[in-house]
């Protein structure tokens, strides 16, 4: 039995002596394939994730350019309105302006 327990020893380490440089090829395979798909998952995460702060940051400009139109439409409105009002005074005063060159040339 001794025998026996020994020849199956001797073949497992026989085994043994074969199956370490295939099993440390393998790991050496795996452990960078492992890498690229755990970069290439945060990657993914970080797209999606930026996505959603994307859209966050398209809506808060969204925002702030209504508010600048807005700003801009209503400085518009008082300038017209200015315009008008001087429109009307220009009258009066270059009527008043043609007296006064008259006043001038009299004396």
């Amino acid at each position: 039995m001794q025998h026996t327990l020994l020849q199956s020893l001797a073949f497992n380490v026989g085994e043994l002596a074969i199956l370490i440089p295939i099993i440390s090829v393998l790991i050496g395979l795996v452990i960078p394939v492992v890498a690229i798909l755990t970069k290439h998952q945060q990657k993914m995460a970080e797209m999606i994730h930026g996505g959603q702060q994307d859209n966050q940051l398209n809506a808060e400009l969204m925002h702030e350019l209504h508010a600048l139109r807005s700003e801009i439409s209503h400085l518009k409105e008082t300038v017209h309105q200015q315009a008008i009002a001087l429109d009307d005074v220009r009258p009066i005063a270059s009527g008043d302006i043609q007296d006064r060159i008259g006043e001038n040339n009299a004396n």
